[in-house]
């Protein structure tokens, strides 16, 4: 598995936000937990679509400029992804569920149409709607968004 990680992490660095990294194996590893901790269990589109936010968060600039610095930023002490600030394990318990979000990483960053419209927001369907925002699309039982 390390093996596909790193030839991933290779490939990923043609990519502008994760070419501006020094390590892109770690970037490629932030956007998958990302994709395990917000998405798992949810269809492979979803986890796919959560992907693409992290990438339009790191080209929109405003939350990070590199996968890992939108997957990991902090605003006034608050995270935007709440299993960095609950200190969730971050080393995933579910192998099968782990390959697929590095899959779905994989997808996001090289093959796949942006299913969000460029969404830089998401929420699950638990979680009020967003009247501020502009809904864009919903996969599974996540809700994306974007800026009016």
């Amino acid at each position: 598995m390390r093996w596909r990680l790193a030839a991933l992490a290779l490939l990923a660095s043609l990519l502008p936000v994760v070419a501006k990294a020094a390590d892109p194996l770690r970037e490629m590893r932030c956007l998958a937990q990302a994709v395990y901790w917000e998405a798992r269990g949810q269809p492979f589109n979803a986890q796919v679509a959560v992907a693409q936010v992290v990438i339009n968060r790191a080209e929109d600039g405003r939350f990070g400029n590199t996968l890992c610095a939108v997957v990991y930023q902090r605003n006034a002490g608050t995270c935007q992804f709440t299993w960095v600030c609950t200190n969730a394990a971050r080393r995933p318990r579910d192998q099968r569920a782990w390959e697929i979000a590095n899959y779905a990483a994989y997808l996001a960053v090289f093959d796949h149409p942006d299913l969000t419209d460029g969404a830089i927001f998401f929420h699950d369907t638990s979680v009020r709607r967003w009247p501020h925002l502009q809904r864009t699309a919903r996969i599974g039982d996540i809700i994306f968004y974007r800026e009016r």
